[in-house]
């Protein structure tokens, strides 16, 4: 695939446009043995919303704490709480880290949701209080 230049000879315009085809249909091809998998996941075949994910035990409270804050707040699909080491969250740190997916914007109802003045501050307001009942939770005397 190429930008070719404007203008640019007509046949190298044509001979592009025919390697650009041919890539597209190679990558039509993949993509279809991929998706037809046994271990694939259509990522549109089931409702899809937030999840919250941690890697370490330490990191589990704020995790659940914000996980409980999104089934409170967040009108979307819950995804989970989710163990998993493969995605790339901070693993040397000994704070507690975790990894939020808040929304799935390729769903345009989704998308519009987060953009909105809405969802904008019903997303900051599910993480800070998420964040708070953490600490609250953590450390009730303070």
């Amino acid at each position: 695939d190429e930008c070719i230049e404007n203008p640019s000879p007509r046949e190298y315009v044509i001979k592009s446009v025919e390697r650009t085809t041919r890539w597209l249909e190679r990558c039509k091809a993949e993509n279809a043995r991929l998706n037809a998998l046994p271990d694939t996941v259509n990522p549109l075949a089931m409702p899809r919303g937030y999840s919250v994910y941690y890697a370490y035990p330490h990191s589990f409270d704020l995790a659940e704490s914000i996980y409980k804050s999104f089934n409170k707040r967040v009108p979307l699909a819950d995804n989970g709480l989710i163990n998993d080491d493969i995605l790339f969250i901070p693993r040397i740190s000994d704070i507690p880290s975790v990894l939020v997916e808040n929304a799935f914007p390729i769903l345009p109802e989704q998308e519009d949701w987060v953009l909105s003045q809405t969802g904008k501050e019903t997303l900051a307001e599910t993480l800070y209080q998420g964040i708070v009942d953490f600490y609250k939770n953590k450390y009730p005397a303070q």
